[in-house]
């Protein structure tokens, strides 16, 4: 997975089609951005289709829970020779 392909993964799946407020690597938890915001649920949603995305593999990664930005998970997925 590219960077690319994970900030459109979020973007899609925050539903977010406002592009006053796009995804980007400085991206945080709790940004605005997205229909309802990246709040706690959309961060279950970010990393369910993460986990769909990437076969299964992001599941195991007891850390990912914990990212809290865009460039967190670029960082942990990196660490796991995911991206």
């Amino acid at each position: 997975m590219t960077e690319d392909e994970l900030i459109e993964l979020i973007n899609t799946t925050l539903q977010n089609e406002n592009e006053d407020s796009e995804i980007n690597v400085n991206v945080t938890i709790d940004s605005e951005v997205g229909d309802d915001g990246w709040d706690s649920l959309g961060q279950l949603g970010v990393l369910a289709a993460l986990d769909c995305a990437l076969d299964g593999k992001v599941a195991a990664i007891q850390e990912i829970g914990g990212s809290d930005s865009v460039t967190s998970l670029i960082h942990i997925l990196k660490k796991n020779n995911l991206m």
